[in-house]
């Protein structure tokens, strides 16, 4: 069988195994019934990245060079998540600027500094589809007199809102 030989290397070398990653190295069954069978019982992932095709040989680091392939793609993913979040992203200091930024091809990420409660989050979603997504993890300090742009309220909290689609 023309599968064997790979297989019988991973088998000897085990480099998968010691990292702790299964291969199914079961013959006589096709790819779709194995996915079907994984799928089935287990969360299981299948990654495609359309990126660049690479090698990795079979011997004892393959594993290895799986496993380096993989956190550069996540690496690489990570980055270009945060230059996404950065550039659509946008402070928003007055109701004006709300405004004009819901009028734009591209709303983004509002950060507000939010002083409302779940009755203004409500009215603020009926009025302009905008809904409150989160508060971020990390805060910028308030000053102490700042009022939220959307309520008239003192702020509390830096929130992100965002328009459902």
């Amino acid at each position: 069988m023309v599968a064997a030989a790979p297989i019988s290397r991973l088998r000897r070398y085990g480099s998968f195994r010691k990292e702790g990653v299964h291969v199914d190295d079961r013959l006589g069954l096709k790819p779709g019934k194995k996915f079907f069978e994984w799928a089935r019982g287990t969360a299981m992932g299948k990654l495609r990245t359309g990126g660049d095709k690479f090698k990795v040989s079979l011997g004892e680091s393959a594993a290895a060079e799986v496993q380096e392939a993989l956190q550069g793609m996540k690496k690489e993913l990570q980055s270009r998540s945060e230059e996404l979040k950065q550039r659509l992203t946008f402070r928003i200091e007055s109701r004006a600027d709300f405004d004009a930024r819901l009028k734009e091809k591209t709303t983004g990420m509002l950060l507000v500094p939010w002083g409302g409660d779940d009755d203004d989050e409500d009215r603020l979603q009926e009025e302009t589809g905008v809904t409150l997504r989160c508060y971020p993890m990390q805060q910028d300090e308030l000053p102490p007199d700042q009022v939220c742009p959307l309520t008239g309220k003192p702020s509390r909290i830096w929130a992100i809102f965002a328009l459902a689609y």
